[in-house]
């Protein structure tokens, strides 16, 4: 059983940031945030991911800038409006795609994801019957429906007419409302799981079976109507959020292909923010959504993982 843990980060320039982003000055702020974070952590950042691979016996692998990313980056050349931002996420489930040609079971990690367990999660969760993955920031997914309520739906004109947008395009509201839109357009429900794929587990089989890239470009070009279609029956403060996320798309694909949901718990994939500022008893791995890596090196040294 040949099994591994890669992980991924490529430095996104501030021209670069400044052009994705012109139109959402919070997403320009963050983007920029965290780069400088995540090259100041890089090397302990990877010493901690490869520490834990190497103690259950699993080969690891970083992939920063190279000529495989340049030649996937080709494949966007002839879709400006894509963000560098959302070609690297795309980046990391093609790097999922190609590594299943070789390996048996593959757990991706976020480069801002510490391990935190001493457990084999190759023997302890489930790899083979479908992709693991942690869902719903809200704890009711219907939540996002609040959006068709009147007193809700005034709010987000208002704040639409003010600012051109209503949440985030990153948001996980944004994602939902999206992938909703997605699913509809192909005649499902739209109920949707709000997918975060800063860890993602599977096996090769699961991977084949969910088929991310098959249809990649009508993919995109859907998604790009949904953003551009004037009078499409979306609310213009709903279809602001819309976009090219890769989670987005990973909802609808799950659906689409009909791949079971493996759930990760919060233990094991604990989102450490702005809300949960510290780490949780038990926590097998934190994702470090606020960029804290002062706090999490200094508690991970502390407590001698």
């Amino acid at each position: 059983m040949k099994r591994l843990i890669y992980s991924t980060y490529i430095n996104i320039s501030d021209s670069t940031i400044d052009k994705d982003h012109s139109d959402d000055e919070w997403s320009n702020f963050k983007t920029k945030e965290t780069t400088n974070l995540m090259l100041k952590y890089q090397d302990w950042l990877i010493s901690v991911q490869k520490k834990y691979a190497e103690s259950i016996g699993v080969e690891y692998r970083f992939v920063g800038y190279g000529t495989h990313y340049a030649h996937f980056k080709d494949w966007f050349e002839d879709k400006p409006w894509i963000s560098e931002y959302d070609i690297i996420n795309f980046y990391k489930h093609w790097l999922m795609v190609e590594y299943s040609k070789s390996y048996d079971q593959i757990l991706y990690l976020d480069f801002d994801v510490v391990p935190l367990t001493k457990c084999n999660v190759f023997d302890e969760w489930d790899f083979d019957s479908g992709i693991l993955c942690r869902v719903n920031h809200e704890k009711d997914p219907k939540n996002y429906l609040e959006g068709l309520e009147p007193a809700f739906f005034a709010e987000m004109r208002k704040k639409y007419d003010e600012k051109g947008r209503t949440n985030s395009i990153r948001s996980p509201r944004a994602k939902w409302w999206n992938a909703r839109a997605l699913l509809l357009d192909e005649g499902f429900s739209g109920d949707n799981d709000v997918y975060n794929t800063g860890i993602v587990g599977a096996s090769s089989e699961q991977i084949k079976k969910l088929d991310y890239f098959g249809e990649f470009d009508l993919d995109l070009s859907t998604m790009k109507e949904l953003v551009t279609e004037v009078n499409g029956g979306w609310p213009p403060y709903i279809q602001s959020l819309f976009g090219y996320d890769n989670e987005t798309l990973y909802s609808y694909k799950m659906q689409q292909k009909e791949v079971q949901l493996n759930k990760l718990e919060r233990k094991q994939h604990f989102i450490l923010n702005e809300r949960f500022p510290y780490v949780a008893k038990g926590s097998e791995f934190v994702h470090v959504v606020n960029k804290r890596f002062d706090y999490i090196k200094e508690w991970y040294e502390k407590n001698s993982i």
